[in-house]
């Protein structure tokens, strides 16, 4: 009998705005007795209304995916494992440093390069929270050219990240436990939907206009008076996938609603459907995946079908983009957790993005902010 790689979802935690990690278990256990669909399950819920996975099933493939699963999972696990401690031996650490030992490293930082601020004191928490959120600081640029910063910017990410989930981590908890634990929920959510559109070959397809959503995003980038923002929605805390979601729906990608959602309270919890509206009852109504980092690429890459792909190299992804292309960035440890939008300008792939301003900004700035990325081809 087949063994596959059991990928069970056992806690979810959503930031209202700018999506936050899921932790989950990972097994491995013989299956063989199960049905097609229970393998599937356990590779991924999310993926049993995906239109690309009834796709699959039509043609027949779901075991070949499956072992496709299993094959990538390990060789994507090794990979990311030996450039852990790679990296980590230059910071002066190992996948068995424990939170403990990152924090006294950190503080070891701040007192050279930030004298008068203690670790986790609120000035601490005031300085991860503007370091993870949005791209204004290139906190991966500076953890290659500054090795001591490395433990920092890894215990300032634990530290942040488990703000945004409501968690505490034990003190003698292994950061190679921690980031084995986020690579298990990414690639569940996210390489199981790359690895089965490319199984399909998807290509992306639809009406959407990636001219007419890169000039919604100039034209409302917000970086002057100029290019202000669309006074027709509402501006949300972290800005970024509503942006984006705004500049979609300029291009040509249709809004999925019901009668209720009109009226609704600001809102609506859903992967299903995408919708802004105004209203008098709460002001607006919008769904979670239209102002969610998270919820925007489930409605996207699992509702719609679109194709995705994902990285840590940003000298590959230039070949996948497009004009009006959506792209997220992800941290060492969390979710995905901004969206911007991918445009071309004096013959260069830019980007135009809220939270941190930008209009036509150069690729650069979002990769030196982030680990990963991912980006969602719309047309």
């Amino acid at each position: 009998m087949k063994k596959i790689l059991k990928i069970l979802a056992v806690a979810l935690s959503i930031n209202l705005l700018c999506g936050s990690n899921v932790a989950f278990a990972e097994s491995v256990s013989d299956i063989g007795e199960q049905s097609l669909n229970e393998q599937i399950y356990e590779i991924n819920p999310e993926l049993m209304d995906s239109e690309n996975l009834k796709e699959l099933q039509k043609e027949g493939k779901v075991n070949e995916y499956i072992e496709r699963v299993n094959e990538e999972y390990s060789k994507q696990l090794k990979e990311e494992e030996e450039l852990q401690e790679e990296e980590f031996k230059k910071w002066g650490i190992s996948r068995d440093t424990t939170i403990a030992e990152l924090a006294e490293l950190t503080q070891k930082y701040l007192d050279d390069n930030q004298p008068g601020i203690t670790v986790n004191d609120n000035e601490f928490i005031d300085l991860a929270n503007k370091m993870f959120v949005g791209d204004e600081y290139p906190i991966e640029k500076m953890a290659e050219e500054n090795p001591e910063f490395g433990p920092a910017y890894l215990y300032m990410n634990v530290v942040f990240n488990d703000l945004e989930t409501n968690q505490k981590r034990e003190k003698n908890e292994t950061i190679g436990d921690i980031l084995k634990t986020d690579f298990d929920e990414d690639f569940r959510t996210s390489e199981t939907v790359e690895i089965l559109n490319d199984f399909l070959k998807v290509k992306a397809s639809g009406s959407v206009d990636g001219a007419k959503v890169q000039s919604y995003a100039e034209a409302h980038a917000g970086t002057s008076n100029n290019y202000p923002y669309n006074t027709g929605y509402v501006t949300q805390s972290s800005d970024c996938t509503n942006f984006a979601s705004q500049a979609l729906y300029a291009g040509g990608l249709g809004m999925i609603s019901n009668s209720a959602d009109k009226t609704a309270n600001q809102y609506v919890n859903t992967t299903d459907r995408w919708f802004y509206y105004n209203n008098s009852n709460s002001g607006y109504s919008t769904s979670t995946s239209w102002v969610r980092v998270v919820d925007l690429y489930k409605f996207l890459a699992l509702k719609k079908g679109f194709g995705v792909y994902a990285t840590t190299d940003k000298t590959s992804m230039n070949s996948y983009l497009n004009k009006g292309f959506i792209l997220q960035g992800k941290h060492r440890v969390g979710d995905y957790s901004h969206s911007i939008v991918v445009t071309y300008s004096n013959g260069k792939w830019c980007y135009c993005g809220h939270t941190s301003n930008r209009r036509n900004e150069s690729l650069d700035t979002f990769y030196n902010a982030y680990y990963k990325y991912r980006v969602i081809q719309v047309y």
